[in-house]
């Protein structure tokens, strides 16, 4: 019989075209033949996305603290023993005491609320199998701080970025992460720079607790350029926020007047109405420049749009990530050249097959490697699509990728 599996995720199988059902759904079809899945999705959303499996059990978890609840959890905080060890690291380091612990204390909140959900739909005491959480977060510390001598079930977790990264959490600092790092069975990180950063930033972690376990994306339907639409085609695809850095594209396409582009973003986000503005500023004005804000949608749409026009050049101004960027994968299983910048383990994905720009570049570096790609001769593009295509058959192929995953998981 199958071992059982929990996987519990941000977002999927709910919402339209985002969170992290980009991430998951590659693993999903391989992961519920090997394992008796069940997916408990902690989305706020109640509109079914895409990527449903019929071999799948699906649970929908809300969380709602009301002010009351709050209130009882700090008391629990500082009369249960996490509370105080995890109070007392924060002592330890003596920067921004009462914001931390403000943090943790609600981090604690959602983590005991979210064990009354898991109480409440499966018998925990007789529960063998693992759970895989995909985010390394509050929901990783339920089922760790609640797991008994007694309880025979596993625990793994993935580490992306905000749930990696100490500075891309609220005051500097990752709540609970020396608790989970002591009871986990095992910690998956999508690349070696991410996981070595967070052997540094937690060097009393038992190395042989963690693993690198490359994301991936599937092979695409074609990998020959589209139909040529008469213009350059640039592609970008992240949320519009701050850590993406879109207004830098924006910038570098308004210092090129010799070129004839067509830039089309997809994604959108809380930076969304400040960048569309930029860019009428910026782009409207010169005859050269086209540009499409597509929003936020479907990834199938995302691909479709590969699918069926030729892509000169895909690019990337993001001033961090925690891994290797599946918007990245999904290109270079087009064949399509990139332009990114050298954070996270970009710098492992463009290797002959695009231009790699440094980890802040300048308004003219962008446009110039923008230029550069967009006046390579055909030779030259030929060359940078089959080793994008290449690197991602070697590193980034989903159907290589689950089953060493898979087999790490069976052999717990």
């Amino acid at each position: 019989m199958k071992q059982e599996m929990i996987l519990i995720t941000k977002d999927y199988p709910y919402g339209f075209g985002g969170g992290d059902s980009i991430f998951v759904l590659p693993e999903i079809a391989s992961l519920s033949e090997h394992f008796r899945l069940s997916v408990i999705s902690t989305s706020n959303s109640d509109e079914i996305g895409t990527g449903l499996n019929k071999n799948v059990n699906y649970l929908h978890y809300h969380q709602k603290l009301s002010i009351f609840k709050k209130i009882g959890y700090f008391f629990l905080f500082w009369l249960d023993i996490c509370g105080w060890k995890e109070f007392a690291d924060i002592i330890k380091q003596k920067k921004d005491i009462v914001g931390r612990t403000w943090k943790s204390i609600e981090f604690y909140a959602c983590a005991e609320e979210f064990y009354k959900f898991i109480n409440n739909n499966i018998d925990i005491a007789r529960f063998e199998g693992i759970f895989y959480t995909f985010w390394c977060d509050e929901y990783t510390l339920s089922l760790i701080k609640h797991k008994y001598k007694n309880h025979k079930y596993k625990v793994v977790s993935r580490l992306h970025g905000r749930d990696l990264y100490n500075e891309r959490y609220a005051f500097g600092r990752q709540p609970f992460k020396n608790i989970i790092n002591q009871r986990v069975n095992r910690l998956f990180f999508a690349a070696e720079l991410p996981r070595n950063y967070y052997l540094t930033a937690y060097p009393n972690l038992n190395i042989n607790r963690t693993r690198v376990s490359r994301l991936g994306v599937h092979r695409a339907g074609r990998q020959e350029p589209g139909t040529e639409s008469g213009k350059k085609i640039i592609i970008s695809c992240s949320n519009i926020i701050s850590l993406k850095r879109v207004n830098l594209i924006i910038e570098g396409l308004a210092g090129i007047d010799d070129i004839d582009i067509y830039w089309i973003h997809f994604g959108d986000g809380e930076q969304g109405n400040e960048i569309r503005t930029l860019a009428e500023k910026k782009l409207k004005g010169k005859s050269n420049i086209k540009y499409n804000f597509r929003g936020k949608v479907d990834n199938r749409e995302v691909l479709e749009f590969y699918e069926s026009n030729k892509i000169s050049a895909f690019i990337t101004t993001s001033s961090t990530e925690g891994g290797c960027p599946v918007s990245i994968m999904e290109a270079m299983s087009y064949g399509i050249p990139i332009i990114g910048t050298r954070v996270g383990d970009i710098p492992y994905m463009i290797d002959k097959n695009g231009l790699l720009l440094s980890e802040n570049p300048s308004v003219s570096d962008i446009s110039e490697a923008i230029r550069e790609i967009m006046d390579a001769g055909s030779e030259k593009e030929e060359s940078m699509r089959q080793a994008s295509f290449k690197l991602w058959e070697e590193n980034f192929n989903v159907d290589k990728n689950v089953p060493r995953f898979i087999q790490e998981l069976e052999g717990l």
